[in-house]
């Protein structure tokens, strides 16, 4: 089993084979931000993922991406992840985890916390399963 993105911390339960991130918001704006938690890891321990780029050098990276540009009615900017809850205020469509190796197993999970911002003018304010918004990681290799 390969790194990939976890609904839950015990890493058992994929957010789906598409890495689709599911959000639902009410469409007039008013439920207001609506924040998740996922989690990116592997839970089977004995291997580790590193930067392809520049290995031990470039810290690995996760970002939202647009997986069909001419389906998707919410642009990648309405997301925003960070490592804490409170990291959302500042947060991107860019991740940086900081570390330039990440484990596998349980342990080692990297929570990621994604806010879908309905205050985003002119985007329409739900995203569910029909979204094209996908969370991916950056080029790695696994070991």
């Amino acid at each position: 089993m390969a790194f990939g993105f976890y609904t839950d911390a015990a890493l058992s339960s994929p957010i789906d084979s598409q890495n689709i991130l599911k959000f639902v918001a009410g469409v007039d704006g008013s439920s207001g931000n609506v924040d998740k938690v996922f989690y990116f890891g592997n839970p089977l321990p004995g291997s580790q993922i590193i930067s392809a780029v520049n290995p031990n050098v470039d810290t690995i990276k996760v970002y939202v991406e647009d997986t069909d540009i001419y389906e998707g009615l919410q642009p990648i900017t309405s997301i925003k992840l960070a490592l804490t809850a409170n990291g959302l205020a500042n947060g991107s469509n860019l991740l940086d985890l900081g570390v330039t190796t990440l484990l596998s197993g349980v342990d080692s999970a990297v929570p990621i916390y994604a806010r879908f911002n309905v205050d985003n003018p002119g985007v329409v304010q739900s995203i569910s399963k029909d979204s094209t918004l996908a969370i991916t990681c950056g080029s790695v290799s696994e070991f």
